[in-house]
This record gives C-alpha cells, structure tokens and sequence, in this order.
C-alpha cells in the first residue's frame, strides 16, 4: 500500500512539475536564508549552556546597575581571594600577527587568560597537555581548526609561536575549539596564550563551588568595600544561568530570515492548497472504492514530505559546499564576523525540517477532512470549488507582496542612508572622485612600518600614482571628546578642501561643533594640544568615524610625530584598478599575514564602512530571495490562470476582443493585489522607519519621496514583467488552433 501511495505522489508531483519545482526553490531559499540568519541568534541564546561548568558559573556585578565589573586581578588575590571559589578566570580577546616557526606569517585570533580559563571553561585536550599552562608564561594552546589551517593537520607541539610585540609562546597543546557563542561570541579564537605576569585587567568568568554560594558570597563581597570611592556600589555574585540574555542586532537578522522563510511556505503552500482543491473527484473515487480516511491523508502528505524533504537536502549540500567558500571570499575580519559552524547550522536546519514537516502534516490533516466532508455531501460530483481556491491563492500571494515590499523599501532606505552618511563624511568630494582614490591601512602592521620608506618609494615609482598623502588618528579630551585626524599637507588637495595655510606652518581646522566649544573657552582661533597651540585656520563640514564622538579637528601629522596610519592614492584616470590591485599585491603582501591579503579599498567603500556594506548586502540578498519567490508564484499563478482560461482567450479572440482587452482580463487581478499591498507595506514600513528612529535602531529618511518612488517602481516593474510575459504568450495563441485541440 505504502509503494502505491509512493507512486502516486510522484506520479502527481511530476505531472505538476512546474510547480514542483517553484515549491522546492521557494522552499529551499526559504529555509537557507532563515537558518544562516537566526544562526546568529541562536548561538548568542546558548552562550555557555554547552559547558558542563555552566550552572556553576558566575560574575560580579554591581546591584541595581546595568553592567559587569571588572575587578583587578591583584584585588582578587589580595582582597578578595580566590580560595573561595573553585577557580576565577581573567582573559581578554583580540587579533594578533604571530610567525609560526620563524617562518610563516600569520594573523590569528588570540585569548590572553591564567591557567584556571581552562577551568571555568573546560576543553577537551587530543594532544599535549593543559598542566603546564601560564607557569613559564610562554606556553601557547591551539585548537584543532588552527592545527587544520595553518599546520597542515601536522603535529605542531613543540614549534614556536613568535608575537609581533617580541615575544615567543611554545604550543604545548591541542584542544579542541570551543561552541560557537561562548561568551556571546560567535567567532572561534585560535590561540590561547598566557596572560602577562603585570596584567592589571580582563574579563572576569568565577567558577563557583556550589551554585548554592552566591548569596553567601555576595554578602561577604559587600563586607570588603571593594569600592571606597563609591559607597553606594553594592557588588553581588550573579550566576550566569539567572543573567537575562538581551538580543542584539542578531535578532533583527532572524527576523528577516524568519520572512524570508515565510514567503518561501506561503508560495508552496499557495500551490499545496490549490492542488487539493482540485482533486475532490479524484478523492471521491478513491472512497469509492474502499480507501480510508488515513490513506487519503497519507496520499496528500507525502507530495508534501517529499518535496519538503528534497528541499532539506538541497539546503544541507549547500550549507555544506557553497556556504564556507561564500565566506572564505570575505576578507579575515569578516571571516571572523561571519564564522558558522557547520556542523551546528546542520542540526539546526535539521530541527526545522521537522518543524516544516509538522505544519505540513497539519495542512495536509485539515485538508483530507475537508475533501472527505466534501465529498461526502456531493459524492462522485467532487467539485473544486473555484472561488473558495482563488480567494485563498490570491490572499497568500497578497502576503507575498507585501513582505517582498518590505525588504525592497528595506533595502533602497538603507541604500539611500548609506550614500547620505558618505556625502556627510566628506561633502568635497562625490561618490565617482572617492572611488579614484585608493586607502592603504598601514595601522598594527609592523612589517609596513619597519619597511615604510621602500614601500613609500615603490608607490611614488608608479605611473598610475597621481597624489599621495598621509593619515593618522587619535582621540583627545581637552575640550570633550574630540576625535583628532593627523594630515599630511598633501591631504587638503586630495580632499579637495580649502587649504588657509602655507606649507610646513603649524595649522588646525576644525568643525562647527568643536568651533563652538572654543568660542565658549574665549579661544576660538587656537586649539591647545598637548601644551602646544595650533591657530585655527578654517572650519571643516568632515563627519566623525566614532560615534561618540561629535567634535573634530585636523592637525599637521608631525604632531604625531609623522607617524602614519593610512596612505590615500590619488589613481590617474583611464587605469585598470584590477590590474593595479594586482601590482600592489606583489609589493604588500611581502609584508602581511598569509591569510590576509591585500584589498582594494576605496575611499568610498571605507567611508561607507564594511559593516553597513554587509548590511545592504544582507537586505540585497533576502529581498533578491523573496523577489525569486514571489515571481515565481506569481509565475505559477497567472500559468495556471492562462492554461485554464486559453479557451475563453480564443473565443473572446473570435469576438473582437484586443490584446489590451486580454491583458485586462488576467492582470487586474495583479493590479489589485498589488494596491493593497503596496498600502499596507508602505504603513507598515513607515511604522517601521519611525519607531527605529526614535529607538536610535537606525535612521531612516522616511521623508524622502525618492525612497518610496525607487522601492514602488523597482516592485512594479518586477510583477509586469512576470505578468505580462505569460499573457502576451497566450493573446498571441491562434484561437483555431485552441478550439480544435478543445
């Protein structure tokens, strides 16, 4: 019984093959882009609940405040001690370039932590041995993802891990990587090293000895006055079971995967629905002659198994082939920022099959009720009920315009804020003159700095080479925080910005904001630094890079002692950038890790930032994906409308009817749906846009005409496409030819 019902649904499946085919991409994309996304989420949700030590874990915080404290390691073991805990752990992360056997240059992600980290947090050792770890301080521990990486998957015990800032490591161990999440972060860290001997500070994990302590031990804390200079600071031990987790940016990412998703079930289940509704004869015939009320729900849920199944093993091939050379494309800081484990995002993906399968199973349970009790009251009549079908079609395709909107006007408002902020960095140039101009990032390199001069040289050498000038940046508080740019005199000409100075003269311009506080000083045309004056020249309209930062002032570079941070090249025009990239490439990447080589970064793409180009590319991405879907719905549809219809095409054809006439007559219903979706879209996205404005989220020019007119075309020319195409098709179909086959 069961092989014939196997027969049926693929007998059923490939006679709607285009439909087949639509549900299982829509599903497919679907899926992959809500499991990538709500990744993130999950993984920060976790945190450290895959260690065993997790119920005993623990920080200290100040009660009634909002935020950790982070103790001096002295003050623990003097004040504190640490006999009262069953280990503490202090360590901090960061990147680090490291040379791996005095010959290979690498840059990794390091921990700096005291030997109990591998207490609090324990590792599973495959090789060497954790005992000797922070006694000598020059022992290393490396995971077995760097040992695949960078060792060829060879022993690397023994070998010498020599740090930028001079100082060697001996890897004495192998663990293997951490959970992704650990400590809310989803990257993995490759080296763990001890922490200096005079290491004052670092985030604190305490491994209590029985989760039973913690108000004992916050009421022992609070008789020590850790905090003489704040009376009112009433430290308490939180266990990290009972911290609340607060979601972050993650969970605005699962939430565009979560719609994504959405359209991608909508779409299949627009087609599931409408299947049913036509096969009330088939089912009446079926009862006839003896099946039951479980085979006919087993006959309906396996088209939907089965297409639910092949679409979950699409999903696992590309999350296992395309999904880790999509990142490895990115450069090292994003690889580190996108990092997914696998084999984690698999189970994950897994789980919601099954949860698919269970609404699945669901449709397909009230479906079989439904025909049983239609048939039942029309016997071998059956009857489609057409109306009830294309209401319920043209509802969910409703829906999936309507979210398809979201994430177009999504994407063209986060489109347009980004080339706003661009121009707001620096209004003297446009976009076209940023991206003729080419950043070097010679910052935390020291092999760039030990070879400044011969790469200097080599530069100024190239014919492409137009200007050049020189950065630096820091940060001051002499009249609030300030944000200080250190400039070269070649830097105004590139810029493009009013020079009011003469060359090698001590200059300082500043913007408005910065302009104003010193007019309160009563010293508006000089600005003090570091016990030397500096005459303001001119104001700047340049935006700040940090964010909390609001005053700004441009001084010569020598009062950073000529210490260059970023080299800007002015490129001639009519030039290959692709085959200057690849000349630079020879000549940098002497000097920098293996696993990070040069990229060609404009001005412009720096200005605008990697993190926001992540951003638009993740809306471009999800959009593109609900677009697919949505058009290949609409695509299913109107095919269907046209087959169905192609007589009364023909004889309306016969009757005088014009190609206008038949595009009426199959596209106003688009064009209805359409209206009301864009309505409650554009609501619903306005809604959007001014509570995230209000909460700081984002800020998003609502105002904008442009915004609306961009997001409603780029939709309107998408569905006409899609319509238009299988119309203009069958109004070109000779009326005789349909009749005669009729």
């Amino acid at each position: 019984m069961i092989l014939h019902y196997i027969k049926a649904t693929f007998r059923q499946l490939i006679k709607h093959k285009t439909q087949t085919i639509i549900s299982i991409l829509g599903i497919t994309c679907g899926l992959l882009c809500f499991s990538v996304c709500n990744y993130y989420n999950r993984i920060f949700s976790t945190g450290n609940k895959d260690l065993a030590t997790y119920e005993r874990q623990a920080e200290i915080w100040i009660e009634g405040n909002a935020y950790q404290v982070n103790i001096p390691i002295q003050d623990f073991e003097k004040k504190i001690g640490k006999e009262n805990f069953e280990a503490v752990a202090f360590y901090f992360n960061a990147n680090a370039k490291i040379t791996l056997d005095e010959t290979i240059y690498y840059k990794i992600s390091k921990t700096e932590c005291n030997a109990d980290y591998f207490k609090v947090f324990p590792a599973k050792c495959v090789n060497g041995s954790l005992q000797q770890f922070g006694i000598s301080y020059n022992e290393a521990v490396v995971t077995t993802d760097f040992v695949r990486e960078f060792c060829g998957n060879k022993s690397p015990l023994g070998k010498n891990i020599l740090t930028e800032n001079g100082r060697n490591y001996t890897i004495i161990a192998v663990i293997e990587p951490y959970p992704a999440g650990m400590n809310n972060y989803h990257n993995q860290y490759d080296v763990f090293l001890p922490l200096a001997e005079n290491a004052s500070f670092g985030a604190h994990k305490i491994l209590l000895k029985h989760a039973e302590d913690t108000e004992r031990l916050s009421q022992y804390l609070q008789k020590l006055e850790l905090f003489p200079k704040f009376p009112e600071w009433i430290p308490q031990i939180v266990l990290e079971s009972k911290m609340e987790h607060k979601s972050g940016a993650e969970l605005w990412i699962a939430f565009l995967g979560i719609l994504v998703l959405l359209v991608g079930m909508i779409n299949y289940f627009s087609f599931s629905i409408g299947t049913f509704a036509n096969r009330c004869k088939e089912i009446s015939l079926r009862s006839t002659l003896g099946a039951t009320y479980s085979g006919q729900f087993m006959l309906l849920f396996l088209e939907q198994a089965v297409v639910i199944l092949i679409s979950g093993i699409i999903t696992l091939a590309v999350t296992e082939s395309f999904l880790p050379w999509f990142i490895s494309t990115f450069s090292y800081e994003m690889q580190k920022e996108l990092y997914i484990d696998t084999y984690r995002l698999w189970k994950y993906e897994c789980q919601y099959l099954i949860g698919i399968l269970s609404i699945s199973a669901l449709v397909s349970l009230l479906s079989s009720w439904y025909i049983t009790r239609k048939t039942a009251a029309q016997g071998l009549k059956g009857g489609t009920a057409t109306g009830q079908r294309h209401i319920i079609r043209n509802s969910l395709l409703g829906f999936q315009l309507f979210f398809s909107l979201l994430f177009v006007i999504g994407t063209v408002s986060i489109w347009m804020q980004m080339q706003e902020y661009n121009r707001i960095a620096n209004p003297y140039l446009n976009a076209k003159e940023k991206k003729e101009i080419m950043v070097l990032d010679i910052r935390g390199y020291n092999r760039i700095e030990e070879n400044r001069q011969e790469l200097i040289s080599f530069l100024r050498s190239r014919h492409w080479n137009e200007k050049m000038a020189y950065s630096n940046r820091d940060y001051a508080q002499d009249y609030g925080f300030t944000e200080l740019i250190y400039v070269s005199d070649e830097y105004f000409e590139l810029m493009n910005i009013d020079c009011k100075h003469q060359a090698g003269e001590p200059f300082c311009y500043v913007n408005e904001q910065l302009y104003q506080t010193l007019q309160t000083d009563s010293t508006p045309e000089i600005y003090r630094y570091q016990n030397k004056i500096y005459p303001v020249k001119g104001l700047v309209h340049i935006g700040c890079d940090s964010p909390s930062a609001k005053l700004l002032a441009i001084l010569p570079i020598s009062a950073m002692n000529n210490e260059i941070g970023k080299i800007y090249i002015q490129l001639a025009s009519n030039v290959s950038h692709k085959d200057i990239e690849a000349e630079m490439a020879g000549e940098i990447n002497q000097y920098l890790p293996q696993n990070e080589p040069f990229e060609f970064i404009s001005l412009y793409k720096e200005q605008i930032g990697l993190r926001s180009i992540s951003l638009i590319w993740l809306f471009i991405v999800c959009s593109s994906i609900c677009l697919l879907i949505t058009m290949l719905g609409i695509y299913g549809a109107i095919s269907i409308d046209t087959v169905r219809r192609q007589k009364e095409v023909a004889i309306r054809k016969i009757n005088g009817a014009r190609l206008l006439n038949i595009y009426w007559l199959f596209g106003k219903t688009y064009l209805i749906l359409f209206l009301i979706s864009s309505i409650l879209g554009s609501l619903s996205s306005l809604f959007i846009m001014i509570t995230g404005s209000q909460h700081k989220i984002i800020l998003f020019d609502y105002a904008n005409p442009w915004l609306w007119i961009y997001s409603l075309l780029l939709l309107i020319i998408i569905i006409a496409g899609t319509v238009s195409w299988q119309i203009y098709h069958i109004a070109r179909t000779n009326p005789a030819e349909v009749i005669k086959n009729e």
